[in-house]
């Protein structure tokens, strides 16, 4: 089981929130941009597909789910395994190196 402090949960949640509010900032001014060129973004009917709809609110959660998911990665304390329990491995067997 993997152990995190809930002040690093709420570190992590405030991360997602900020990051998606940054992002939902972002997306409101490129929405407002593009509706006021939406006839030469999209042709002479100025809407766009309707799967476009979609792609800013994914784009948000993605951003904080992003944010969320690499400071959780952060501040858990890592845990090195070694074949043998504690005891040290000589120079000449260590071959590979495995990075999860």
């Amino acid at each position: 089981m993997v152990e995190i402090s809930s002040q690093d949960v709420v570190y992590c949640l405030l991360a997602a929130f900020l990051a998606a509010v940054l992002t939902g900032a972002a997306e409101f001014l490129h929405w407002r941009r593009i509706r006021r060129l939406s006839i030469l973004a999209f042709g002479p009917g100025g809407r766009p597909s309707t799967w476009v709809y979609m792609v800013s609110p994914l784009r948000v959660m993605a951003t904080g789910a992003l944010a969320w998911s690499l400071l959780t990665l952060m501040l858990l304390t890592p845990r090195t395994q070694t074949p043998g329990g504690n005891k040290p491995i000589s120079f000449e067997k260590l071959k590979h190196i495995v990075l999860v």
